[in-house]
């Protein structure tokens, strides 16, 4: 049964598209956005963990992140700053 996970804006309280969620990671790290490449490979590492049930503004998380690769820690709490993380699992 695969996990699923939305971030959910601070701002509108709506999910927003994770290629726009990348395009701001990008941004917010004054990194130039490739076509179809996550910043810093964020996506399969947080979005995992997230999807695991993780909680986005967790120390766990943070701590989790920065042992699979330092430079996602930025990443992290960016989302954590501008973003609420949903989970479940689908059948």
């Amino acid at each position: 049964m695969p996990n699923c996970f939305q971030l959910i804006s601070r701002s509108t309280n709506q999910p927003e598209p994770f290629v726009e969620i990348n395009r701001k990671i990008c941004q917010h790290l004054g990194e130039v956005q490739q076509n179809d490449e996550w910043c810093r490979d964020w996506y399969p590492y947080i979005g995992f963990l997230l999807a695991s049930g993780q909680k986005i503004a967790s120390d766990e998380l943070k701590e989790k992140v920065a042992k699979i690769d330092q430079s996602l820690v930025p990443v992290v709490e960016f989302l954590a700053d501008n973003y609420n993380s949903v989970s479940w699992y689908e059948r």
